[in-house]
């Protein structure tokens, strides 16, 4: 079986990525009325409870991965092992069906390392150059992603402007403008989030940018609790670029104790290098 090396390019920007579905296809937007006053102050603070209560969880896991990745070409599905360390520390780890490792990539959440067995190749460089030379967003990749992959609160860094009724009854809409210095200007993205406020639990998120452009849509379809903690163990990352969706179903979650060391990967010899700057 052959997997290709922007494998890599699909964690980046997953991990990094997201989606929106009513723009330029549904006649409406998912929330109605706004929440105001006393109201939207306990709205607010249970959200930023929710932030705070990830600092009790875990900052180490890892877990076994079902990845469904498609375009308007093609489909693909392959299992994968992962590690992760908050707060931007990722490994992947893709293996054939006798266990032998085909792919492995690493990033602390500035640069990235690739092996491919298969090739015999490594490539290492930072995720700067990754997003310019496969056309990623890098005010989306240069975010907490692991926040986005695991349904945290991403708010540190913005501001809650609005609070919502959903449509359906299924919680809250907070609209969160985040601001960043991506590719040294200011930018800022804004950030809509669906919040079940009773069961402590985000949905949904939504991704624009300034100008209204979707970047990304997050569902979290189920969640489940492991050590205490709420993690979406089935979440697809849609409104990709040239149509591309991603699914993930996770498994076998555990608490680890990793170490940033964990996170890099020897060139084995005989492998060539190629190194983007």
């Amino acid at each position: 079986m052959h997997y290709r090396t922007d494998i890599a390019g699909v964690w980046i920007s997953l991990t990094l990525v997201l989606l929106l579905f009513f723009l330029g296809g549904c006649a409406r937007v998912p929330w109605s009325t706004i929440i105001e006053g006393d109201p939207r102050n306990q709205l607010e603070q249970n959200y930023r409870q929710l932030g705070a209560n990830r600092l009790q969880c875990p900052t180490a896991w890892d877990a076994e991965v079902a990845i469904r990745w498609s375009n308007q070409l093609q489909t693909r599905s392959f299992a994968a092992y992962a590690q992760f360390l908050y707060p931007s520390y990722l490994k992947l780890v893709i293996s054939n069906p006798l266990g032998q490792p085909l792919k492995l990539m690493v990033t602390d959440g500035s640069s990235f390392h690739l092996l491919d067995a298969v090739q015999k190749a490594s490539t290492t460089g930072n995720l700067r150059s990754f997003a310019m030379r496969n056309d990623l967003p890098w005010s989306v990749i240069d975010r907490s992603w692991i926040d986005w992959m695991t349904g945290q609160p991403t708010y540190e860094n913005g501001q809650i402007t609005h609070i919502r009724n959903d449509r359906e009854a299924r919680g809250v809409w907070l609209t969160i403008a985040m601001s960043s210095e991506a590719d040294g200007n200011p930018n800022e993205l804004l950030e809509h989030v669906l919040f079940d406020h009773v069961n402590q639990r985000i949905y949904e998120r939504i991704v624009i940018d300034q100008q209204q452009r979707p970047m990304a849509t997050i569902r979290y379809r189920k969640w489940q609790e492991f050590d205490g903690c709420p993690r979406p163990i089935d979440l697809s990352i849609s409104g990709l670029n040239f149509g591309t969706s991603v699914d993930f179903v996770f498994s076998d979650i555990r608490a680890g104790d990793f170490l940033p060391e964990t996170f890099r990967l020897p060139i084995p010899q005989g492998y060539s290098r190629t190194l983007m700057p």
